[in-house]
């Protein structure tokens, strides 16, 4: 079965596939900026504002916190990907994807447009664990139009971006040598099973093998 092996160098994580196979995973965000490096094949994602697409000798530049999904690995696609603190970026990138040849320092700032703040109701669902009826009647509508509105902009539903959001906080205590049982409590996971499922769908990788590779000899 093919997955995502990671690795730390300092600040920058760095991922492999190992394994053979297709290989897809589901709708997901990360803290830090991802840059796909396609090394054979081509690397596609899906995000709210549509397909995104490279072939081998292209990055994908995708900025922290857009969610994205991954289109399905064919057996002749690979790709590195790195991820970076976004303060490395500065204010460079948009809130888009961007493709750029591989080897270029930077994301072209003239090619990317400035950040766009999230609005009032994004922020309210991001900032925590607030209940949907009570945003609704605090925006007056319903909390259908609450979840509609949230998905646009997003690309994902409020639970779905808070589930993968849980799963960075797992995903930090992993680097720092957590246990997968804790970290699944401390992150807000039912049990480890939960967080493992998630996880693997979300990244590629089970909390185990990600500690492992990611911090060895933890």
């Amino acid at each position: 079965m093919r997955r995502w092996r990671y690795t730390l160098a300092g600040d920058v994580e760095i991922a492999r596939t190992v394994g053979s196979g297709a290989l897809t995973v589901g709708p997901h965000f990360h803290e830090s900026v991802q840059l796909t490096v396609v090394t054979a094949g081509e690397r596609a994602f899906r995000t709210r504002t549509g397909v995104v697409r490279a072939a081998a000798g292209r990055t994908i530049v995708i900025p922290a916190l857009l969610p994205h999904a991954t289109l399905p690995m064919a057996p002749g696609d690979d790709s590195v990907n790195v991820y970076l603190p976004p303060e490395l970026f500065g204010d460079s990138l948009g809130d888009v994807p961007l493709v750029v040849p591989t080897g270029e320092p930077s994301p072209d700032p003239v090619r990317s447009r400035p950040p766009v703040a999230p609005s009032e109701l994004v922020a309210a669902v991001t900032a925590g664990r607030v209940d949907l009826r009570q945003l609704a009647a605090r925006f007056g509508i319903s909390r259908e139009t609450v979840i509609r509105r949230f998905a646009r902009e997003t690309g994902m539903t409020p639970h779905a971006f808070r589930v993968v959001a849980r799963l960075n906080v797992a995903r930090r205590l992993l680097r720092d040598g957590v246990a997968p049982a804790e970290a699944a409590v401390l992150a807000g996971f039912a049990d480890q099973s939960h967080l493992g499922r998630q996880f693997r769908a979300a990244f590629g990788a089970t909390p185990g093998d990600y500690r492992v590779t990611a911090v060895p000899g933890r």
